[in-house]
């Protein structure tokens, strides 16, 4: 019989950044996230657009 290993995946640090999307452009914009600054811009238009804090995995 062999012995069977299970197999597991690297664990992944959990990353945070602002997303969203602009109305006027249509632009999906990520910014990373940093503390003490909060996106108010489209980073294609430079339209303001609202922001929300994501998780990536």
């Amino acid at each position: 019989m062999e012995d069977k290993q299970k197999k597991t995946t690297h664990e992944v640090e959990v990353q945070e950044q602002y997303v969203g999307k602009c109305e006027c452009c249509g632009k999906e914009n990520t910014v990373p996230y940093r503390e003490k600054l909060h996106p108010k811009y489209c980073t294609e238009c430079g339209k303001p657009i609202s922001y929300q804090k994501s998780h990536l995995l």
